[in-house]
């Protein structure tokens, strides 16, 4: 009986074990991984499609929180078996795969997470560097030594801290996805109702056309009328009497301004939707919002915004970068002189702080998109998250463009 478990939108633990060990932890004909699925409840793949020259293998775990740390510690505890009983006298080192957009939530400021996770569990962490990712390798090492308990220990408060950002990650794709559905239902009307007005003519027929019951009430009334000119005047009685284009057909001038309406439309509220995100707060204390502005006026203009995954400030153009636009090694600084002042950012419209910031501005440290809620973090305000304030509703505000 295979037992598997666990969702697939769960985010699954991912560990690097040596491929000498791998026939320890399967076990004859899958015996051994069989029972970790069923004591630990989790669903376990063993990569298979490795060259069989390769030293590592990945094995895969998926399910709860609790359910994959339980089942990585059977099989780190396989290994240290195997390692006795084969007389190695190598370390056994817990390996674990992360995405390189996580690694900033393992280490912190100036190293300060790791540093307190190796403190706290008494082990020796170390994270491969980002020189060594390339299209075939896009994913960090995190590598943990120590006693068996010790490294389960800062597994757990690791793998809890990806995890999170695994969440948060699906809330932005969720929310992002459901924002780009409705600009697209909206652009579509849009064009729908523009293709209409393009067709209407200045003497066209009506952009509101009558049923047919009042088509048939104005002919009538057109015709007696007609009939009432010709009888109060004998000189134009064989003269075709013409109908008033003017009550049947609507005005030039309504369609001009139909037109200009739907520009004004397209250029300060659909344009503005689809290149730039107001940030909305929920701190409302000392003024720091307005229609979903975010301003620090009352905070004295300070520099108090930073990455939240690397926790780099963000304070100038030498420290976000855009791909929107072209500049040195592929990517350009913004051209924003100060991200401080509610002043400079109403000015240029692409700032951090005060109003707007395009989807693709990016931590130029850790090359992390800055565009959705969990992003920033500020140390001026009550919210506090892993020793820092996260902004938790800098979402999109759907009602103000500007």
């Amino acid at each position: 009986m295979d037992y598997t478990y666990g969702q697939s939108n769960d985010y699954p633990l991912r560990i690097v074990v040596p491929s000498d060990s791998v026939g320890a932890i399967i076990g004859k004909q899958g015996s051994t991984v069989k029972q970790i699925k069923q004591t630990a409840r989790a669903k376990i793949d063993v990569n298979k499609n490795e060259a069989s020259n390769n030293q590592e293998r990945i094995i895969i775990i998926r399910g709860q929180q609790e359910n994959c740390i339980q089942a990585c510690r059977e099989i780190l505890r396989i290994m240290y078996e195997d390692a006795k009983n084969k007389n190695k006298t190598s370390e056994i080192i817990l390996k674990v795969l992360a995405q390189n957009n996580f690694i900033g939530r393992i280490i912190g400021k100036g190293g300060n997470i790791i540093n307190t996770i190796k403190k706290e569990t008494d082990t020796n962490i170390t994270v491969s560097s980002i020189n060594e990712l390339n299209s075939y390798n896009i994913e960090r090492i995190i590598s943990i030594k120590g006693e068996l308990d010790q490294q389960m220990s800062a597994l757990e408060t690791i793998f809890s801290k990806l995890w999170l950002a695994y969440e948060n990650e699906n809330a932005r794709a969720w929310h992002y996805s459901t924002q780009y559905y409705q600009q697209q239902q909206m652009m579509q009307n849009f064009a729908q109702h523009a293709a209409m007005i393009a067709t209407v003519g200045a003497t066209g027929p009506p952009l509101l056309p009558m049923n047919y019951s009042q088509q048939q009430q104005q002919q009538q009334s057109m015709v007696h009328q007609t009939q009432t000119n010709n009888s109060n005047n004998s000189s134009n009685k064989f003269m075709e009497q013409q109908p008033n284009l003017s009550t049947i057909y609507p005005s030039s001038y309504y369609l001009i301004l139909e037109l200009l309406i739907g520009k004004l439309f397209i250029v300060y509220f659909l344009i503005p939707r689809m290149f730039y995100f107001p940030l909305q707060s929920e701190y409302c204390n000392n003024k720091l919002t307005y229609m979903g502005r975010v301003f620090l006026e009352h905070l004295g203009g300070q520099r108090i915004f930073s990455c939240a995954h690397c926790e780099t400030p963000l304070t100038n153009r030498n420290e976000l970068v855009s791909t929107r636009f072209t500049g040195a090694t592929g990517r350009a600084f913004l051209f924003s002189r100060v991200v401080n002042t509610k002043q400079s950012a109403v000015q240029e419209r692409m700032m951090l702080t005060g109003r707007h910031f395009v989807r693709d501005i990016s931590c130029k440290k850790c090359d992390t998109k800055l565009g959705w809620m969990y992003e920033f973090a500020t140390e001026e305000t009550q919210r506090y998250k892993e020793g820092r304030v996260i902004l938790e509703r800098a979402l999109i505000n759907e009602t103000d463009g500007f």
